[in-house]
């Protein structure tokens, strides 16, 4: 007799023992359903292997038999009352073992369940003889391998609950709407849910101890210092910013189905931890052993500029690894380098207050920078803007903090230590924490995690279900999947995202109104754009099948090759006739970087910058900061690039607004000289924009940049080596 058949004859002497313990022998006489004191057992023994209601990965439910099914040998009929029973699985075919069922909810009958995180099933089974029994399961978040704390991630399913006693609930329907990808399959038939794919998280180490992330954890072939670094209570006792990655690791990649606290995005994924303060960046382009990167980490300076970083950024694009970068919190902080605060008007004129294309970080080429939504479906408060934002994730507000305007963030992992030892900073004494029925459930978790920090994994994990969708994605498909299935403040439902232009009178340019942020605009490749949101909010749903039919959409299939490089080549492209306040500038006569030769027809963008290493002020003037400036002297600067506006125009039409008068800027390339001799003025130092992403542009074509200064700028070493580069594909 082989293994199967015993295994099946034990399984049928256990269920005949249980059903007729619980119901005295089966259903009555008449057909009448049997005694529902089989509904007050132990319910766990009905599920042979545990499924996920979200996802639409089956349960396989064990039935209850009688001595008379047993005799004739009949296989009963079995029957729910929402979801659907099959004898084979839904998507193998593989027949269910006997004695056992498939059970599984149709994605397109979730959003019409009783309850949107559980559902009390009734599944009624038929004998051969007319008998019956009836028997009641918990599923979703009440099943026992159930996430008890997915009711309160509003991010992945927003119903407008508020457990977190804010002021102001989430508004229904403002999530990523990740439900509908789960129940997505790939090539294998798995779900997509992250099998498979590995994420390196630049940040601050991960607590692997944690009960949800645990099971994440893997270590690269390649091992060093920095990667998967442990940390002490202690350590987190003095510096509790340490938990930083791990908040950021939950949101990604946190065990789904194990009966404790939240799930990921992609909740199947794999993590690494590579510490943001030594790692060495070769490590992170080794492509079997990353597959994408979440770098959630700070603002920094201009100066920390890294042409070895660029190069890095370089090959992990060539290497097919999306580097997904938090855009920074600094919308309303006018506080710059060294910590000096200038007086500037940006908060009072509702615009950016930091220009965030500084560091190496902040201007990867490639890199996919996200923003950050609230859960009422607007900019979260403090998350930053600007023309090379790419898309924008889930991050919410603050959550509790007693205040009329306070609203949700984010629920994800924190801590694997009671909250008592350690300080439980901004959660302790909240509703949320001090609630005791549901302490054991929280405890190792957080309701207060915010920040662009959490729009970046949010894309990161939206990206890792791409990656399982279309494992041979390369990153310039993943920014054209990400970017064409964003919602925009067009997409029905999303008419939150609406805004209008800001704009204020700037007493420096002679009282003229002048445009802070143009808001929503459709590009020349029919795309719509703006500067606080990118090309939108990301949408897991549409994402995974535009990866799944990837190679049957022309953009996405052209970019599986990677795009060629061309750059103006005409002479002297600035003027000014005001001595350097206004100046006008115009690129064209592009060439191939490749070939060093002329271009094709007509250019598909992926990416434009335009050079600025030659960016001075002009120290012929009266005004004191003015010279300063010119001189390279740190306030200075900040005086003049504060007032400093620059705006390009494609030959599609399309304006982009890349840096707005009031942001602060710690940039001049004199400085810069200084303070880094190897930087000189033919060295690049590009700022990008986002907005003219697919548009179509000939060789002869110009794209025109105004600059708009109250300090004048030197524009003949401005034309020294200021250029514009684009990335791009030959039609």
């Amino acid at each position: 007799m082989n293994k199967t058949h015993i295994f099946r004859l034990q399984l049928l002497s256990v269920l005949l023992v249980s059903a007729m313990t619980a119901c005295g022998g089966g259903g009555g006489s008449d057909g009448s359903s049997a005694d529902n004191r089989i509904a007050e057992t132990d319910t766990t023994q009905y599920f042979a292997e545990y499924g996920d209601l979200y996802s639409g990965k089956p349960y396989l439910i064990r039935y209850p038999v009688t001595a008379e099914s047993v005799k004739s040998a009949d296989t009963p009929e079995v029957y729910a009352e929402y979801g659907e029973v099959s004898s084979v699985h839904p998507f193998t075919g593989e027949p269910a073992p006997s004695g056992t069922v498939y059970y599984y909810v149709p994605e397109n009958k979730l959003n019409s369940m009783p309850s949107p995180y559980s559902l009390t099933e009734k599944f009624t089974v038929v004998y051969g003889d007319g008998s019956r029994n009836v028997f009641t399961l918990e599923l979703g978040t009440k099943s026992p391998n159930g996430d008890p704390l997915f009711a309160e991630q509003w991010h992945l399913k927003n119903v407008g609950q508020n457990p977190y006693s804010v002021k102001i609930s989430p508004v229904e329907g403002i999530d990523l709407n990740v439900i509908p990808a789960w129940h997505m399959t790939d090539a294998n038939g798995e779900h997509i849910t992250g099998k498979g794919v590995k994420i390196a998280v630049l940040d601050t180490g991960i607590d692997f101890r944690h009960e949800d992330l645990s099971d994440r954890k893997y270590t690269p072939s390649v091992r060093a210092s920095f990667i998967n670094q442990d940390f002490t209570l202690t350590d987190v006792i003095y510096n509790e910013t340490m938990l930083h990655g791990t908040k950021v690791a939950g949101i990604m990649a946190a065990t789904a189905g194990n009966g404790k606290g939240v799930r990921g995005i992609a909740y199947d994924a794999k993590l690494t931890a590579y510490h943001k303060d030594n790692t060495n960046f070769a490590y992170l382009t080794m492509h079997d052993d990353v597959h994408t990167i979440n770098a959630s980490i700070a603002m920094d300076s201009s100066y920390v500029y890294s042409p070895e970083k660029e190069a890095f950024f370089e090959a992990m694009f060539e290497n097919r690894i999306p580097f997904i970068r938090a855009a920074g919190n600094e919308y309303g902080d006018v506080s710059f380098r060294d910590g000096t605060h200038y007086p500037l008007n940006c908060v009072s004129a509702k615009a950016d207050c930091q220009f965030n294309q500084t560091s190496s970080f902040n201007r990867g080429r490639y890199v996919i920078i996200a923003g950050a939504l609230n859960s009422m479906g607007t900019k979260s408060s403090y998350g930053s803007t600007g023309s090379h934002l790419w898309v924008t994730g889930m991050a919410g507000e603050f959550g509790y903090n007693g205040k009329q305007n306070s609203s949700a963030a984010i629920v994800t992992t924190k801590y694997s230590h009671e909250p008592y030892e350690y300080q439980d900073l901004r959660d302790g004494n909240t509703p949320w924490r001090d609630d005791k029925d549901k302490y054991k459930d929280r405890r190792y978790y957080t309701h207060t995690m915010n920040g662009t920090s959490s729009g970046a994994p949010s894309v990161t994990g939206v990206s890792a279900l791409i990656l399982q969708a279309k494992p041979d994605v390369t990153v310039p498909q993943i920014r054209y999947i990400l970017a064409s299935t964003a919602n925009s403040d067009t997409t029905p439902g999303w008419s939150s995202l609406e805004y209008s232009a800001v704009k204020s009178r700037v007493t420096a340019y002679g009282g003229s109104t002048v445009t802070h942020d143009p808001g929503w605009f459709t590009n020349g490749a029919g795309l719509r754009f703006s500067n606080r949101y990118g090309f939108g909010v990301v949408n897991a749903a549409k994402a995974v099948s535009k990866a799944l039919y990837c190679d049957e959409d022309e953009y996405c299939s052209r970019r599986s090759e990677l795009p060629s490089d061309y750059v103006s080549t005409n002479d002297t492209p600035c003027s000014s006739d005001d001595g350097g306040r206004n100046i006008t500038c115009s690129f064209t006569d592009f060439e191939s970087m490749d070939n060093y030769g002329p271009v094709s027809p007509i250019i598909e963008i992926e990416d434009i910058a335009v050079n600025v290493s030659s960016l001075v002020y002009d120290d012929d003037t009266d005004s004191g900061k003015c010279i300063q400036a010119a001189n390279a002297e740190q306030e200075g600067i900040a005086h003049a690039n504060s007032l400093l506006q620059i705006e390009m125009k494609s030959p599609d039409g399309t304006m982009s607004l890349i840096k707005s008068v009031y942001a602060n800027w710690d940039f001049n390339a004199r400085a810069m000289h200084r303070e880094r001799p190897s930087f000189s003025y033919d060295t690049d130092f590009m700022i990008y924009t986002s907005a003219f992403y697919a548009e179509h542009a000939s060789a002869d074509d110009s794209f025109i940049l105004n600059i708009r200064s109250a300090c004048p700028v030197d524009v003949d070493n401005l034309n020294r080596s200021i250029r514009v580069k684009i990335g791009g594909y030959a039609l």
